[in-house]
This record gives C-alpha cells, structure tokens and sequence, in this order.
C-alpha cells in the first residue's frame, strides 16, 4: 500500500494543495496548504505473522485566514477514505520553520488500518 498516495487522493478535491513532508514552490507558499508525513507499524498477528499493519498520518493545515473550513473538509475527506482520527490541535507557531510561518497551524493525527 501508497499511504501517501491514498492520502493525496483523499485530499484531492480540496482547493488547497497538499505537500509530503514539507512545502514546494516557487515565491511564497500558498494561502492556505497541507503537509503530511507517516508513521507504520504491524499491528495484529497471527502464527507470527502480521495480518494488519497501522498508519498513522501527521496531517497539518498552515493558513493565512482561519483554518476551520478546511479542517473540516479535511475530517470529512479522511474519514470517507477510511480513516480514523485519533486528534486534532491548533499549534502555536513560535517553533516553525519559515515555510511554516503562518497565520494559523492546525494538526491532526490519523490512522488508517491496512489488511495484509
């Protein structure tokens, strides 16, 4: 399985772009973007064999304006592609690189649960 395939597919029909990792560009970033990296690990055996393995996806929403109707595009996007949110924060933005300077800075952590 593409976790990060699945995720820029689940995120597609967003109107903010959505980066692995980090932010992409040219000039300045965009208004509003997401970010995500991930996390895997087996999570259920049988016969010493993995029959599961979870994802969890660290998901951030920076904006220049407020965030919350994205976020909750986002929730719902996640959600019909199957995963599970485990939380969601606003973050202060003292400690962020300059790409990450933003307005507004929302996380959230997901899990999505893969069938081996």
């Amino acid at each position: 399985m593409d976790i990060r395939n699945t995720v820029t597919t689940a995120l597609s029909s967003l109107s903010a772009p959505v980066y692995w990792i980090k932010w992409r560009g040219q000039g300045g970033p965009p208004s509003t973007y997401i970010t995500f990296q991930s996390v895997n690990r087996p999570s259920f055996h049988t016969d010493d064999e993995a029959d599961e393995r979870e994802h969890y996806v660290y998901l951030d929403v920076f904006s220049d304006t407020d965030p919350y109707t994205t976020v909750e595009s986002v929730r719902a996007n996640m959600k019909a592609a199957g995963f599970e949110e485990v939380d969601m924060r606003d973050v202060g933005q003292e400690t962020m690189s300059v790409t990450e300077l933003r307005d507004f800075h929302v996380a959230f952590t997901f899990k999505y649960t893969e069938d081996l």
